[in-house]
């Protein structure tokens, strides 16, 4: 059975490369496990404080500690990036 040209380019191709502004909360850590189950590189931005929520995500994506109003690291973040996720909660909004 001969493959569909686009889907033989998936499993083959380049790697696409994702940003997750807000990895380390609930829909963030979903949103990654997410884009990695799909073969996404993935880069996500937190809270220093919130790093260790990424953990079990350890050696398969990076992640830019930084305030999310960081224009500067968010900017250095999605650099080459093909998507950006912005899955934001305010800070300190139900023990975030």
């Amino acid at each position: 059975m001969e493959q569909n040209s686009s889907e033989e380019s998936r499993r083959t191709g380049p790697r696409k490369k994702m940003c997750v502004v807000g990895a380390s909360g609930k829909l963030g850590r979903y949103m990654v496990r997410h884009a990695l189950d799909r073969g996404y590189e993935v880069v996500g931005v937190c809270r220093e404080q919130s790093v260790g929520k990424l953990a079990e995500f350890e050696g398969h994506i990076t992640v830019v500690p930084a305030a999310t109003d960081d224009r500067a690291a968010v900017a250095r973040a999605v650099d080459g990036c093909q998507a950006v996720l912005t899955v934001l909660a305010p800070w300190g909004m139900k023990h975030y």
